[in-house]
């Protein structure tokens, strides 16, 4: 699978564990209303509302790595963070935490800046004064290049097809 294919992975993984982190906060803030209804203390609304905003902050960081991968190891590190604190606040319960740290670490671990770039040669412009040596054809035959100007011939050749020269 590709990077861009673990980032996307990562990132949809991420969404639904702060989605899920968000739904149960809201279904924690639910009941801690009721028992605050019922004379209970409101104390019981911490981690529904903490869940909730955790959700939040999660899927908007998911979503910000989907609009851009700038910052994917700092926002991979602090969705794992967020993840931690809603497993500590019963938040979300272990699917929404598990499926958080692990769109984290991929946000971290595939970031563009430990891609690497890989290397394509700049192709001789037709604008320069000297003539660029040709590549040779793919095949098992041996080649030889020209003394005088670079190019490379057949070694049955006995003249450069370029310039001339005497090949030798």
């Amino acid at each position: 699978m590709s990077d861009e294919g673990f980032l996307t992975f990562g990132t949809i993984l991420g969404l639904v564990g702060g989605f899920l982190i968000l739904l149960f906060g809201v279904i924690e803030a639910s009941v801690g209303v009721v028992i605050l209804a019922l004379g209970g203390s409101w104390v019981g609304v911490l981690p529904g509302v903490g869940g909730i905003l955790i959700g939040i902050i999660l899927m908007v960081i998911f979503l910000l790595l989907v609009v851009s991968d700038e910052g994917s190891e700092t926002l991979g590190a602090v969705a794992i963070v967020l993840a931690l604190v809603s497993l500590a606040c019963g938040a979300g319960g272990l699917v929404g935490f598990a499926f958080a740290v692990v769109g984290g670490a991929c946000a971290m671990a595939f970031s563009r800046e430990n891609r690497e770039v890989p290397y394509h040669p700049r192709k001789p412009t037709s604008s320069s004064s000297e003539a660029a040596p040709t590549a040779p054809p793919p095949s098992p035959r041996f080649y030889r290049g020209c003394v005088n100007c670079g190019t490379i011939s057949p070694v049955e050749a006995t003249v450069c097809p370029n310039c001339g020269s005497k090949l030798g």
